[in-house]
């Protein structure tokens, strides 16, 4: 075998297929929309700029750092698709450059192996992922494994500050980074400690790094008297929506590996081998080092318990480089090790690369149904003079997209109505209530959107309204259905291929009976709008 196999030949030939599917990835991709949660976090953004405040009048979840990174790029390159796409390749071309300095002592192939097989794993999850924010945590956090793997092979301050600057910036996106910061850190005295180096100055500043972008939230939030609507937020919304949808820790484990199960096997096996032959049994510090952070990533996916792909990015970004240093390095120990090796490797280049990049080039981001059809109907009934007069009953079926789309700003502070339609015996679902029923009292909205679908367990039928019988009632009394959409075409954003939410739109009821149907003509809203008159079908 070792005259069939040579390793830094072999190492070649598996880039060039790696670069060939990444090539195809990107160029087939480049024209993917802007949907999911993305859509949510730019409609914050949107609304921010039109002075509204993020916790006092925009209900949203996120943390400040997952605003001002979106607001960044929306204001430096443009709120469009393209930007927005060119966003989420930047993020996996840094964090292939953090990858490939991590393992540079191995060699060249360790870090395009693991930034390759990561790029195109976000690639298969989905459309709906582009620019996640644990995306984003990942390359941030890859940013400060590399700034410590730099401060530990070449002394350097300015490395150290940089290893808790960039964590500290994941920790304003998700407090699930919080381990992560602490873990660095306590991996940065431990690499002082095992060089024989002096390691009080370099973890100071390391902490002060990671306090500059803690202390910027806290300036922001004090600037805009935010404080204390930052803490009813994480007390009440955060709160309740961290505790929904949870999976167990079996369903997470099992679904936190695809597919890179058969690579994460063989380098534990070859992890085994490596120590015990070793002479002295003892990982070496790259081993150690990303052996903590996929433990970290691991325990960041399962704190947040839902399951969702892109909320594996940390652990995957962190696994990948661990097997891709143990396969490297095994090519060139003995016969059977190098095997192994080699076996694993073909089947990660020429099975799991090229099926990624042929999920992700196959779905279909030409058909957003729910989207265009919202759309129309919302350009019908006003256009931009909808403005201030819309409200969505929605929560991820893509009608704040459609808002952020059309530029209109909601009636009420209401993002997700996940927090009017929960358990009425929640205190955060009756807070909520009240604060929507008073709003709706001050300024009744023109326009209702309610989806059919309801996060995260259903109805997913627009029965939901029934869980709040006296909303029921008041949109009864005083708003007439205009028009209800029920796609039946499949859309394919990834995964398996789904019918999309269908919506109905509502509109103040008019006593006026049109002459010719028992429904009501609907004359007054078009008029307040400065549009045609319109009847319901």
């Amino acid at each position: 075998m070792q005259t069939i196999l040579k390793p830094r030949a072999y190492e070649a030939a598996l880039a060039t297929i790696l670069l060939l599917c990444l090539a195809v990835f990107f160029y087939k991709t480049i024209h993917w929309p802007l949907v999911g949660d993305a859509t949510l976090i730019h409609y914050v953004a949107f609304l921010s700029d039109h002075g509204l405040k993020p916790y006092q009048n925009i209900g949203d979840v996120n943390m400040p750092g997952a605003y001002a990174i979106d607001w960044t790029v929306m204001h430096l390159f443009g709120d469009g698709v393209l930007p927005w796409r060119l966003f989420d390749l930047a993020l996996l071309l840094i964090g292939g450059g953090a990858m490939y300095t991590i393992t540079r002592p191995r060699g060249w192939f360790p870090g395009l192996f693991a930034a390759s097989l990561f790029a195109l794993a976000h690639g298969r999850d989905g459309i709906a992922q582009l620019g996640q924010r644990d995306l984003s945590i990942a390359v941030l956090l890859l940013l400060a494994c590399a700034a410590l793997f730099h401060a530990h092979r070449t002394p350097s301050p300015r490395a150290e500050a940089f290893i808790g600057l960039f964590a500290g910036i994941a920790c304003t996106v998700k407090p699930t980074a919080f381990p992560f910061a602490l873990g660095l850190i306590l991996l940065l005295a431990l690499g002082e400690k095992r060089a024989g180096r002096n390691g009080n100055r370099p973890i100071l500043r390391a902490i002060a790094g990671s306090l500059l972008p803690l202390a910027a939230v806290a300036l922001w939030l004090s600037y805009h008297h935010l404080w204390r609507a930052y803490r009813d937020t994480l007390n009440g919304n955060v709160r309740y929506h961290a505790g929904v949808a949870r999976h167990s820790l079996g369903y997470l484990l099992s679904h936190s590996l695809s597919p890179f199960l058969p690579l994460a096997i063989a380098s534990v096996l070859l992890l085994g081998l490596s120590l015990r032959l070793s002479e002295n049994r003892k990982m070496q510090w790259d081993t150690v080092v990303l052996s903590v952070c996929t433990v970290l990533g691991m325990l960041s996916y399962c704190l947040q318990a839902k399951g969702y792909p892109y909320q594996r990015y940390p652990f995957l970004a962190f696994l990948l480089l661990l097997i891709a240093n143990q396969l490297s390095a095994a090519l060139e120990w003995s016969r059977c090790e190098r095997i192994l090796a080699a076996v694993a490797l073909a089947i990660a280049v020429l099975v799991i690369a090229p099926i990624s990049a042929f999920k992700a080039i196959s779905y279909d981001y030409s058909e957003d149904p729910f989207g265009t059809a919202l759309q129309q109907d919302l350009i019908h009934l006003g256009g931009p003079a909808l403005s201030g007069h819309v409200q969505c009953l929605d929560t991820f079926s893509g009608c704040i997209g459609t808002l952020y789309r059309m530029k209109l700003v909601q009636s009420t502070s209401l993002m997700y109505d996940e927090f009017l339609f929960g358990p009425e015996s929640n205190g955060t679902i009756a807070r909520n209530r009240a604060l929507f029923w008073q709003q709706l009292q001050q300024k009744p909205p023109e326009v209702f959107i309610l989806s059919k679908q309801l996060y995260p367990n259903g109805p997913d039928t627009f029965d939901k309204l029934l869980r709040w019988p006296e909303f029921a009632r008041y949109l009864h009394d005083n708003y007439v259905l205009f028009h209800e959409f029920n796609p039946t075409q499949l859309q394919n954003w990834g995964g398996r291929p789904t019918v999309p939410a269908g919506y109905r739109i509502y509109i103040p009821r008019d006593p006026t009976p049109h002459p010719d149907t028992d429904l009501f003509e609907v004359t007054s809203f078009p008029n307040r709008l400065g549009s045609q008159n319109l009847s319901t079908p």
